[in-house]
């Protein structure tokens, strides 16, 4: 007499495993020597950004502007020429 416990289940594997995509390669930060660019309706859409404290303040708002890519200094003078337009307009 069987019971239920002597059964052996089986299953089946499947024949091979689906191909996996290649893993991502990191993207390359731009260094010292290759200075980020930022076209002239990025620098003011980034200005604004920064204006409302959304990259931070200071040293933390370059370095973090850097990070993404874009040119501080750019930005900087961006904010500086928005700021002076609202003290006067």
């Amino acid at each position: 007499m069987s019971t239920k416990d002597d059964e052996i289940e089986t299953r089946t594997l499947p024949d091979e495993p689906e191909e996996q995509a290649e893993p991502k390669k990191p993207t390359k930060k731009a260094s010292k020597k290759e200075k980020a660019t930022t076209s002239k309706d990025d620098a003011t859409a980034l200005a604004e950004e920064c204006l409302v404290g959304s990259w931070g303040t200071g040293r933390d708002r370059d370095l973090r502007l850097a990070a993404a890519g874009h040119d501080p200094d750019a930005v900087r003078k961006e904010v500086y020429r928005i700021r002076g337009e609202r003290r006067t307009g």
